[in-house]
């Protein structure tokens, strides 16, 4: 059996009936009949389980602006529910992590607080409530944090990582639902000055394939050759960046407000190939 090691989504699972021939609280049994069928293939561990002491609870977080919106769901014993305001706190320190990050910025934008849905549970339980309850949300329009249980179609495909065959520029559901939403992305148009003080974006995931080393190796040397300054990392003085692979939205924003533009490496080959033309 195959397992996606981030969502803990199983292939080639055949699902069965996780409360047939058990005592099941009847909240946990009516709220899995809803999602039964779908979300078994993410409870391949429940049998591990205990399923005798009842001291487990499903809790989740949202925000405090009306409509509330839920943005994480989990299970847990004690005081669990709060690893979010743990995990917030690590961010603030200088730990970084993108989900850290944006249950900070939520907080921030429009406060969070936290629910406990059900309580007095078994582990087993728990597991089936806390997965059938994600699945809940999802289908009702939330958008959720939480990485492992969520279905492909609903995942958030903006972290770290990802690849394009052109340099492209991320929108994320996640800015639009919860913080500031300056429209759809864009690269600006290339232009020399702009160039002066630039910032080539890592290509996090094809850094080693061969056209992405030429391409930054063509930019890079026509940016020496005109004596631009190429930043290591952003500067208060970096007038650009430029893109070949993915830019997250959230990146995107936070450039867009220190007044930087965005350029595609693409558009920026095509600038130097015009400019040695013009010669």
């Amino acid at each position: 059996m195959l397992i996606n090691p981030y969502t803990k989504e199983a292939y080639d699972f055949s699902p069965i009936d996780l409360c047939d021939n058990r005592l099941i609280n009847p909240k946990v049994k009516n709220l899995y009949e809803k999602h039964k069928g779908t979300c078994e293939r993410y409870l391949t561990s429940v049998f591990s389980a205990d399923s005798k002491i009842h001291r487990y609870y499903v809790y989740s977080w949202f925000t405090k602006a009306e409509p509330k919106r839920y943005f994480y769901v989990g299970k847990g014993a004690g005081k669990r529910w709060q690893h979010i305001i743990s995990d917030i706190n690590k961010y603030k320190n200088g730990k970084h992590n993108i989900r850290f990050q944006r249950y900070s910025q939520i907080e921030e934008h429009c406060g969070i607080d936290h629910e406990i849905l059900i309580d007095g549970l078994t582990e087993y339980e728990a597991l089936i409530y806390e997965e059938c309850q994600k699945l809940e949300y999802l289908k009702n329009g939330e958008i959720l944090l939480n990485i492992e249980g969520i279905p492909s179609e609903y995942a958030l495909h903006d972290w770290e990582g990802e690849r394009a065959a052109t340099p492209s520029l991320q929108k994320s559901p996640f800015f639009t639902r919860y913080l500031e939403d300056l429209g759809n992305p864009y690269f600006d148009l290339v232009t020399g000055e702009d160039l002066t003080r630039t910032y080539i974006y890592p290509y996090f995931v094809d850094e080693f394939n061969p056209k992405v080393i030429e391409d930054k190796a063509i930019i890079t040397k026509w940016l020496e050759v005109n004596g631009a300054k190429v930043y290591r990392a952003i500067s208060t003085r970096t007038k650009s960046v430029i893109v070949q692979g993915v830019l997250r939205y959230d990146r995107y924003v936070e450039y867009r407000n220190k007044g930087m533009k965005i350029f595609s490496s693409k558009d920026v080959i095509s600038y130097i190939v015009s400019r040695h033309t013009a010669k």
